[in-house]
């Protein structure tokens, strides 16, 4: 995490609020996505939020192989 930190710290500079995209797997008790932010968020002094961008994908874009079906499924989740 403290990598993470200090790569997102450079790379971005300065911002107000860390919103990370939703994951994909709801079914899994244990998000590692979540515990990441966390800890970056408590290292670079910034609040994030989980809430703020939602899903509304059915089937995992990593599972589809077709070029166009993906990019047809993440422009219409815009």
């Amino acid at each position: 995490a403290q990598m993470t930190a200090k790569y997102i710290k450079t790379l971005f500079g300065n911002f107000d609020v860390i919103i990370p995209v939703p994951h994909s797997d709801m079914s899994r008790k244990y998000q590692l996505l979540h515990e990441i932010v966390r800890r970056v968020s408590e290292i670079i002094n910034i609040p994030y939020d989980f809430d703020y961008l939602l899903s509304t994908n059915k089937v995992p874009i990593k599972l589809i192989k077709n070029n166009e079906e993906r990019n047809r499924i993440l422009n219409d989740s815009l």
